[in-house]
Formats: C-alpha cells, structure tokens, sequence
C-alpha cells in the first residue's frame, strides 16, 4: 500500500497567508523603527534623569520590546508559511520509543533506536530527493554555558542547598569553559542516589573529566553534508557493549561530544514524505538534563504545526507522575491557537509486560479525558508495517485537512490583534508626549529676548535678564550644596582616611619591649624622644592624606562656579577643557579689573586647591607639633598650643590625658610607664584632630556654602562689580549673542528632529 504525501492545498492554503504576515512584519518593524528614532530623539531633547521622562522612556522601552518579539514570532511563523513548511513533532518521555516510531515510519534505517535513553539533540527530518546526508550545528562558547551548563549546575546546587543550608548554595556558576574545567563540583555522596540532581551531577563530572571532546567542537562552524551512517555517534548515547567500566568511560566521552552539538538537520527521500514535511525529534522531556526538556518545549510552542505524543504505559496501570508533568508543561505552552486542535497520540504497546494491553486502554482513555481528540497509533513501535504507516499518514492527512487552514486563519487573526493591542498603546504614548512637549514655534522670540538681554540689558535702572539669572543661578547653587553627593563623597572620605589612619597610629605605637631595646642600645637614655618622632611621622602623613582630600576639594567648587556662570548666560565665554581653564579664560579677558571683585572671585576660585591644603595644615599642625619632642620646652609650648587648638575647636578638652609635664619630655623609670604616656600623647593627638574634622567651619558643606554666599554677594551686589559687568558685557555682547543664538538654535533642531520623528511614528498608526 503506497503511503500518501501531505495534501498540495494544505501546502498552498498556507502559502496564500503568507503575504498578511509579511505584511504584519513590516508594519513591526517599520514601527519599531519609528518608535527608536523618537526615543533617540527624546533622550538629546530633556532631562533623563526627570521621574516623567523616566517613566515615559520606559514604556517606550517595553512597547519597543513588545514588538520586536512580535515581529521575531511573526517571522518564524512566515518562513514556514511562506515555505509551506509543515512541521510534526513528537514529544514523551524518555525511552518511550519516539525515535523508534520515526525509524519504522520513514524507513530511516541511521536514526539511533536503543533500548536506554538515547536521542539527545534536537533532529530535525527534511524530506529530499538530491540529498541523503545531515548537517550538524554547534553552539558557541557563551551559548553552550548560558544554554547547557547553567541549568544543570543550578539543579545541582539547588538540590545541594535544599539538604544542607537552604537558598545558600555559595558556590557561583561557571561563566566560561575554562572556569568550568577547574570548576569545583560538590562530592556525589552529598545527594541522595536515584534524583534527577544526582544523575545531573554524575553527567557533570564525566563531561569535566572528558571536556576537551566537548570544547574542541564549541564555537566550530557546521559541519555539512556528513553520511548518514555517522549520524548516531553525534546525536545519541552508545549502547553498552562492553564491560560496566570501560561503558562509562565511553559513555563519558560521547556525552561530552554530542553536548556541544545545537540542532541536527537530516534530509533524506524518507518513506511517505513530501517537499513541505519536516518531523522533528526531540529528547525526552524529563531527562534530568534540563536542557533537554527546555528545548522540547521550545520546539512544541515555536515550531509545531502537529505533535504527536509518544507514550509507553509499561506495566504501570496508569500514567505516571513524570508523564502528568509533562503533559501539564505542554499543556499551558503559550501559543497564538490552543495546542488541543494539534494533539494525536500515539501508545507503544510493550506486549512483554502487558501482554493483554490493559494499560494501553487505561493510558488511553487519560488521554481522551485529558482532551486529546484522537489518537494516531496503537501498537509496538518498532513494528510499524507499511501499511499501519500509510494508515498513520491518512490519519496526519485528515487531522491537517480538518484543522490546519482554520488554525492558520486563528493564526493571523491573533497577530494582528496582538499588532493592534500594540498600536493602541503606542498612540497613548504618542499622544502623551506631543501635549508634554512644546514645538519650536517660539523659537523667534527666544533669538529677540536674547538680543534684548546682551544689547539692553540694564536700561532705566531696571534689568532685563542678565542680572536675575545670575542670582537666580548662585542661589540655586547655594541651595543644592547639601544634597551635592560629590560634596557629601568628600566628607565621608574625610571621616575614612582620619578613622584608618588613626587605627594605624595606635597600632605603631613602640611596645614596651621596643623601648627597652632601645634604652639598653643607647645606654640608658629615654626612650620617649624617639618613640615621639616616630608617632610624629605617622601624624604628618594623616594631615598630608587629609590635605590632599580636601584640596580635591577645591574642583568641585570650581565646577559649581563655572555652572552658575554657564546658567546666567556667560557659556560662550567660558573657552576650555576643564572648569579651571574656563576660570582662567574669563579672568584674562578681565584684566583691566585687577582690583574689582569679580577678578578677585576668580582668582581666589583658582587658588582655591591650594589655598585649602595650606589651611587644613595649618590647622593640623599643633597636633603633628604635640609629638615632636623638640618642641617641648619651659614655657609648655607643645601642651598650650594642644589645648586651644581643641578648645577653639569646641572639641572635648575634659578628655585629653593629663600626666606629668615637669619634664621635658616625662622621664620614667619603667617602660611600661614610657609606653602609657607615648599612647596619651598620640591619643591627645588623635582627639585634637578629630575635633578640627568635626567643626563646622571646616565641614566641605559648610565651606561650599560659605564661597557660595561669599560669591553672591561680591558678584552681584557689590558697585564696583556693577560697572565691571557693564564693560565685560558690553565688550562681549557680540559673541555673547552669538553663542546664546547658537545654543537656541541647537535646542531648536533638537525639537524639530523630536516633533519630525513624532509625526513620523503618527504616520504609522492607524
């Protein structure tokens, strides 16, 4: 009996849809395209850090993903269309015969059929009358540890906390193959024998000790064209033939071989195929490889047309649990139609331990109650005669000519549905920004202000522009000074150096044993100079590092004067790199105002760096002077000096040590003693020091604030700086013009190239 070939106006029906998905594809992309280029042009017109605009670039975000998954779905679907490519998968768990169903039904005699599990990549069967041959497809490196590795590892380990600590397994996952060849794995007695994370853990290690097999391939171009008769050493497991042993070790190595293989593509003249067929093998979904199961039902959701369920009842009365996990999985894979109209069945009757076939009618009957409509084969798999496969085919045949064009149409429908859901939301979004964001219809008015500003900016004792925005400009940053994080940075560093350095003053101390040492090597002389000049050279480096922090200090005000001279208009003056080359340039273009207060602004902004590294050592230094033993004289220089640099400080003064200052320095007859009075003088120190960093006078806010105010006042309110404004404008109002001109007319691009891509994307929407 001739097996019959898939339906010609099957075929065609399905061609004939392919232009509205092309169609739908288009109008995805060229929505997407459109959406892109008013995100880009949103992001040089405003403010990204603005809550609105975030929200709003968001959902811009998600639509643009939305429909580039539309548009990948789309295009799947329209190559098969187009194509008219009709695909049959078989699915079921493992060893329940699906391969050996495809080898009796096409005549395949290469494809792998033992009696363990053993088809572990995705095979795909192309029908072909000029080929007979395979292709193989291999995984690069960073696909086969996302893909492959990752999963089984997270099994592993999660099974691994689950036993010992559970959510903390404190092990990462390998990122690379080199990482996961000296990848430590947990010892195999650590799980319980029989689980899945167990058999993924012995797969783990055969496929470590045997891993060159696998990296040699990973990344390797395909390899095509390969004979049929080689196909089972690259897509399944090799049937024991030898002792328990050397099985492993093969087995081992042939894990390590096929894992790094991605697809394999058959194409062969097979029995009771057509140029439209393509069936795809795939593994069984509860191999405890999780990689398998995900790319079963990968397959079922992206690329069937019809799955056939491969079951084996066994000598079970009924289903089992793994096979009602798997049935749950397909069942809620998502879809653009119900997979139900695409289900057939089909039962390997294993007669050796169910010789009546009562637990082929229990097992079927679940899956008639389950919703499957039909089944397509009851019967022992390997024993498939030509005409059960004809019948089979007549079978696939009506199923498809019932269902397959309505599904089709299911098909279309959902898409552009799914098109018009996204269209919807999109004119939201459109409509949202064009009423947020004005148009560029004022841009001559802003040009006219602009003249107005730099040409008569002070007329009638009333100002026009200039003189507010600079004031409006140092108030503002005046009031962002206490939520400045650089400045806020600055003093935490401040506060962490002092705390390191401290620590490590205190640890330097000299020991007791170190100053007896030292009293015997120098014949009884004290022990105590010595041990202060040594603690001295570890306060000068704690007040040099605190000197170098706060003189980093001094950028950041430059920066903060260079913005409000920027805010008030004067930004086509300020030529430079840096803050500080833009002061500079300012203050040359003033320098016939030697003694105005705006040059004195400038020039002690540009000193500023090295004028606060000379004020905080200044400051410092009675505490660095308390440890050197050279200043301690009669008149108690080094203690008095002590004493008001921590009173003028408001620092605790109750709570420096006291001890004898009759000597200079205290001489003591035990070194013990020698070694509490060297620790007093460094904590004296220490406590002097960490009164001056928590004065207010000295806290970088205070100090922003107090050059802020400083500078409002002298550039803005001070006569002299009047008239120097005058000139420096009037001198410049050329180029002042000019570049304010030039700024409004690059913000006015910026909103012509928004409001041509908004129009743009309203072109697209319906």
């Amino acid at each position: 009996m001739k097996i019959p070939v898939i339906s010609e106006e099957i075929v065609k029906n399905r061609q004939d849809k392919s232009h509205s998905l092309l169609k739908i594809a288009d109008t995805c992309k060229n929505l997407c395209n459109k959406l892109q280029d008013v995100l880009t042009a949103l992001s040089r017109l405003s403010d990204p850090d603005l809550q609105n605009e975030k929200k709003i670039r968001t959902d811009m975000t998600g639509l643009i993903q939305d429909i580039n998954n539309l548009k990948d779905r789309v295009e799947v679907r329209y190559n098969r269309f187009n194509k008219g490519l009709i695909t049959i998968s078989i699915a079921g768990l493992e060893k329940a015969g699906k391969t050996t169903f495809l080898k009796s039904l096409t005549g395949i005699d290469s494809l792998p059929a033992f009696d363990e599990r053993c088809t572990a990549v995705c095979c795909e069967i192309h029908y072909s009358r000029e080929r007979s041959d395979f292709d193989i497809e291999f995984y690069t490196e960073q696909e086969y540890m996302e893909r492959v590795i990752k999963p089984v590892v997270e099994t592993v380990f999660s099974a691994l906390s689950k036993e010992s600590d559970p959510g903390n397994t404190g092990l990462g996952i390998p990122l690379s193959a080199s990482e996961f060849m000296n990848f430590q794995l947990p010892d195999i007695n650590e799980l319980a024998g029989g689980t899945t994370a167990y058999k993924l853990l012995i797969d783990l290690k055969h496929l470590q000790e045997n891993f060159h097999e696998c990296r040699q391939n990973l990344g390797r171009a395909p390899l095509n064209r390969l004979p049929l008769a080689e196909l089972g050493k690259w897509v399944s497991h090799q049937k024991a033939s030898m002792d328990e042993e050397e099985d492993l070790t093969a087995k081992g190595r042939n894990l390590a071989r096929i894992s790094a293989v991605k697809v394999c593509r058959i194409y062969s003249e097979f029995t009771g195929g057509s140029p439209h067929l393509r069936w795809i093998d795939t593994p069984g979904v509860d191999d405890p490889n999780r990689r398998a199961r995900e790319l079963t039902l990968k397959t079922i959701a992206g690329e069937t047309d019809l799955l056939v369920v491969a079951s084996r009842p066994g000598s079970s009365p009924s289903p089992g649990e793994n096979f009602h996990n798997f049935w749950d999985s397909v069942s809620r894979q998502p879809d653009e139609v119900s997979l139900m109209n695409r289900l057939l069945f089909a039962l390997n009757w294993d007669k050796r331990v169910d010789p009546q076939g009562e637990n082929i009618k229990i097992h079927q009957k679940y899956l008639i109650n389950a919703g499957v409509p039909q089944h397509l084969f009851t019967g022992p798999f390997e024993a498939v005669k030509q005409d059960d496969a004809a019948a089979l085919m007549e079978k696939v045949n009506a199923h498809l000519t019932d269902h397959l064009t309505d599904q089709d149409d299911l098909v279309v429908l959902e898409y552009k549905s799914r098109l018009k859901n996204i269209q919807a939301r999109t004119r939201i979004v459109h409509d949202m920004l064009a009423k947020n964001h004005p148009s560029d219809s004022g841009q001559q008015d802003l040009e006219n202000e602009a003249f107005h500003k730099w040409f008569h900016w002070y007329k009638e004792g009333r100002d026009t522009g200039f003189w507010s925005d600079l004031v409006t400009a140092l108030d503002r940053a005046t009031r962002d000074i206490l939520e400045d994080k650089r400045i806020l940075e600055s003093e935490t560093t401040l506060n962490n150096i002092f705390a390191k350095q401290a620590k490590n003053i205190q640890e330097q101390i000299p020991k007791p044993e170190v100053l007896e040492d030292y009293w015997i090597r120098h014949r009884g002389e004290n022990p105590v100079p010595n041990g202060m000049r040594t603690i001295s050279t570890y306060f000068s480096t704690l007040v040099n590092r605190l000197a170098s922090e706060v003189q980093e200090f001094g950028p950041i005000m430059q920066d903060k004067l260079v913005q409000v001279l920027y805010d008030s208009g004067l930004g086509p003056l300020l030529s430079g790199e840096t803050a500080e080359e833009r002061i500079k340039n300012l203050f040359n273009s003033l320098k016939g105002f030697e003694k105005s207060p705006v040059v004195e602004v400038l020039q002690e902004t540009l000193e500023l760096p090295r004028n606060l590294k000379y004020v905080i050592r200044y400051e410092l230094r009675a505490a660095v002077d308390f440890c050197d033993p050279t200043l301690w004289n009669k008149n108690e220089d080094a203690w008095n000096r002590l004493n008001e640099m921590v009173k003028s400080n408001n620092g605790e003064i109750e709570r420096l040590a006291r001890f004898d200052t009759c000597k200079y320095p205290p001489v003591n007859d035990s070194r013990e003693k020698d070694y509490e009075v060297l620790k007093k003088i460094a904590g004296n120190a220490l406590l002097a020091i960490h009164s001056a960093l928590n004065n207010e006078r000295y806290l970088p806010r205070r100090i922003a604030d107090d050059f802020m105010r400083d500078c409002r006042v002298r550039l803005c309110f001070s006569p002299e700086s009047e008239q120097e404004w005058r000139t420096l404008l009037f001198k410049t109002r050329g180029q002042l013009l000019s570049g304010t001109i030039g700024k409004i007319r690059a913000e006015s691009e910026k909103v012509q190239a928004f409001r041509t891509a908004l129009n743009n994307l309203d072109a697209q929407l319906p």
